[in-house]
């Protein structure tokens, strides 16, 4: 097939060592380029991105030291900066499987009146943020971690006629793995975030919690399930995001004959806080969660040996 546009070029360099290692890819994607399979999102472009690590291995209480910096942006083919950033992050890594990292993440960015209806002119945002994460496994039936995030993010969706404007993020991660006993595993997550608006306001609430019980009754029988409950809780004044709370739960009955042949039984049900209704065709909100599908099916794998 003759194409009419030219291929993305790409060039990288790589290093790796124990103590060193160094990254740096560029990409270069003309305009109007479209692939024949799958989706590039932003044409027009030059991007560079690149990544140095140094690290040490002191002795048994403290395995290993990696300082890192990661730096990058992206040029329109005319050499206008559109983002650019830059990382540098601190690893800690202890026996037991536990550790400690730091990293600090600055950013430029710029939204032009095409990526945001608001805007009237090309604006600049300087969003930024310190993560800290720390993770432990002191016994082998358990293992917890935590990330908790803070600095300045960009609301990308305000209220209708408004631009985009930066505000106060905060983010916790907190997840927890449990092995009561052996054939027993429950992991589960707790994601919680925040963005406020310039005066302090509020924008939105969003929170997240998944547990997966992953339990294996015999050799060839199994049995998984994962619950989830998310919901967001915007201000209508500040934001375009709809308010919805959802909640799902997966069940997935195994029975494992060998690799590669097994039969499978499942049941997928889904609970929403919108409802669909006809003409016209549209979602509305309701108080109380209903159930917006249900899904029982059953599948047969089988591996054919010559």
């Amino acid at each position: 097939m003759e194409r009419s546009w030219p291929d993305p070029r790409r060039a990288a360099v790589e290093r790796s060592g124990l103590g060193f290692s160094y990254e740096l890819e560029y990409e270069d994607v003309a305009e109007g380029f479209r692939s024949d399979l799958g989706f590039v999102p932003r044409t027009g472009i030059r991007t560079a991105v690149q990544e140095l690590r140094f690290s040490r291995y002191p002795g048994s209480t403290l395995n290993s030291v990696t300082a890192s910096l990661e730096m990058g942006g992206v040029w329109d083919r005319g050499g206008e900066r559109l983002d650019w950033g830059i990382e540098p992050g601190l690893l800690f890594v202890f026996p037991r499987r536990s550790g400690v990292e730091l990293l600090y993440r600055w950013r430029r960015e710029r939204l032009t009146p095409a990526d945001a209806p608001g805007l009237e002119a090309d604006a600049d945002f300087a969003p930024s943020h310190l993560e800290a994460s720390v993770w432990a496994s002191p016994f082998s039936q358990v293992a917890a971690g935590a990330t908790y995030t803070a600095g300045r993010g960009i609301n990308f969706n305000p209220a209708p006629g408004e631009p985009p404007a930066e505000g106060g993020l905060r983010e916790t991660w907190l997840e927890l793995t449990l092995r009561p006993f052996a054939p027993l595993e429950i992991h589960t997550v707790y994601v919680r975030s925040t963005l406020a608006s310039p005066s302090g306001d509020r924008v939105f609430l969003d929170e997240i919690v998944r547990s997966r019980w992953s339990w294996q009754l015999t050799r060839e029988l199994s049995l998984r399930t994962i619950l989830r409950y998310d919901r967001t809780l915007p201000d209508p004044a500040l934001t375009s995001i709809p308010r919805r709370r959802n909640l799902n739960a997966d069940f997935l009955f195994t029975y494992l004959v060998h690799p590669g042949t097994a039969l499978h039984l499942g049941y997928n049900h889904d609970a929403r806080d919108r409802e669909l209704l006809d003409d016209p065709p549209r979602l509305v909100p309701r108080e109380a969660l209903g159930t917006e599908g249900r899904q029982l099916f059953f599948k047969l794998s089988y591996l054919v040996r010559f």
